[in-house]
């Protein structure tokens, strides 16, 4: 049995990590705060806040969305492989909060097996914590109701307004059928955003093998064939002046290409971040934080 762990927020949005030999991470983020480090995928209508998974050692595929021009909806999608068997799909979504109402067909596409769907959709409804419902809540409680998916929340308030002094479930989880007997949700403490973290743990059974990280030996490198081997290939390669994404593609496969022949790669015997929430002086540190954030922030009123 294998756990993959999903973590939703909206300064450091989602993460699927599968609990084995080596993690794999899915992150979603908001634009306003960048992670480095990890291989970013930035997809899907985005006019707001904009919206970008970062992926390590995952295998996925961009899931294409259609959503009208009218609609002031951002999403995007990733289908996440498993194995070659299993396939978990992901939507992570946000809607401004304003009287704009999502139709029906755009959400349908998103109402498939196998499929999570998180965001902040500043939609309100008691099925999820809220005390009294919103039109926008109310519009998504009947649709996923009448599509069989299933809430995850627990009801207790993932955003706290510092301003106002209110807490609410603004960030919701929802899941379809045949998975929810396998997720597990939980609110995480908070990271320094007014929405606080959600962990989504999934079981299920996947065979996995190990992936060894390696880096390049820049120091026994044979630039000469290097240069070589992409001087020729640029040569070959045909320029599209109108299609930026191609030639990024092209030029990038060819360095690639050019650096597995001419530079060699190592193993990494041992990696130590340069951060982690399990280090002892950063656990007392987040704890005098924590301290702190309930007496500058007392409990909010609940709304």
């Amino acid at each position: 049995m294998q756990s993959w762990w999903m973590m939703q927020s909206w300064w450091l949005s989602e993460r699927i990590t599968h609990r084995g030999n080596k993690p794999g991470h899915l992150m979603v983020e908001n634009i306003r705060q960048r992670v480095g480090g990890k291989k970013a995928f930035e997809k899907g209508r985005a006019k707001y806040e904009s919206l970008a998974f970062l992926i390590k050692n995952l295998y996925y595929e961009d899931i294409a969305i259609n959503i009208p021009n009218t609609s002031d909806l951002e999403a995007q999608g990733i289908k996440v492989y498993l194995n070659q068997n299993k396939t978990i799909n992901i939507f992570n979504m946000y809607h401004q909060p304003n009287n704009k109402l999502i139709d029906d067909g755009t959400m349908a596409q998103f109402l498939t097996d196998n499929t999570i769907i998180v965001g902040d959709l500043n939609a309100k409804h008691q099925l999820w914590g809220c005390s009294t419902p919103n039109p926008r809540g109310k519009i998504h409680s009947n649709l996923f109701g009448e599509n069989d998916f299933m809430c995850l929340n627990d009801g207790n308030p993932t955003h706290h307004s510092y301003s106002y002094n209110t807490a609410q479930a603004l960030d919701i989880s929802f899941s379809s059928p045949n998975i929810f007997h396998k997720c597990k949700w939980q609110i995480l403490k908070s990271i320094g955003s007014d929405h606080l973290p959600i962990l989504i743990e999934i079981s299920t059974k996947t065979k996995t093998s190990p992936i060894k990280e390696k880096f390049w030996n820049f120091k026994k490198a044979n630039w000469n064939l290097y240069q070589k081997n992409t001087n020729e290939d640029f040569r070959k390669a045909p320029t599209r002046i109108k299609d930026l994404e191609q030639n990024w593609i092209s030029f990038k496969n060819t360095i690639i290409k050019a650096a597995k022949v001419s530079i060699p790669r190592g193993n990494i015997k041992k990696w130590i971040p340069n951060y982690t929430h399990q280090a002892k002086d950063i656990q007392t540190l987040i704890t005098k934080r924590n301290e702190l954030q309930k007496k500058v922030h007392p409990k909010p009123n609940k709304v």
